[in-house]
């Protein structure tokens, strides 16, 4: 599946103003992606809802279990939730950060209604290689979203800051840094 590109989303804040700021600048972004992506879904058959956004602090309890401190997408509820702490945590390359996490949760919203997911169930491997397969096809995605969105003008630091990122250690769910010394 091709990634749909040539759209326009709103601008994201050079610096966060506020968590509520935020929340309704995660939902707009959710809002153009489901958007841009509906289109696409149907050309293949698949009827794109949109998924939910919840934004929390500290612990929160849901259909996938108690989470802290991270962001995710919980596949049974169709359900975004973005951890306010990323807000606050990513002001010196925010315009890149914040959207990347709200890009990247909802990529695995698209792999779940498209049934991805559930097709790595059944693959035959480990755990581990199942997440790490999953992952870098988000990451991919939401990369290939990052530098396409011209409310974003991705330039040549925030390349260097996506390779940061990569080179910040091996992860057994979610790959390899080797790419970003090429």
């Amino acid at each position: 599946m091709q990634v749909p590109v040539g759209y326009e989303c709103p601008e994201v804040p050079q610096k966060p103003e506020s968590n509520e700021v935020q929340r309704q600048k995660s939902q707009q972004l959710i809002d153009c992606l489901h958007q841009l992506w509906q289109p696409a879904m149907a050309r293949i058959g698949i009827d794109l809802d949109k998924p939910r956004l919840h934004t929390y602090e500290g612990d929160v309890e849901t259909r996938c279990g108690m989470s802290s401190g991270t962001s995710f997408y919980c596949p049974p509820s169709a359900e975004i939730y973005i951890n306010e702490q990323r807000y606050d945590s990513s002001e010196e390359w925010w315009g890149l950060h914040y959207p990347h996490v709200v890009i990247h949760e909802y990529t695995h919203h698209l792999q779940n209604r498209a049934g991805i997911l559930e097709a790595a169930e059944r693959l035959g491997v480990s755990r581990e290689e199942r997440i790490r397969r999953v992952e870098l096809q988000a990451y991919c995605w939401t990369n290939r979203h990052v530098q396409m969105m011209p409310g974003l003008d991705f330039g040549k630091a925030d390349y260097e800051i996506l390779k940061a990122w990569a080179s910040d250690g091996d992860s057994p769910t979610h790959g390899s840094s080797g790419w970003a010394n090429h």
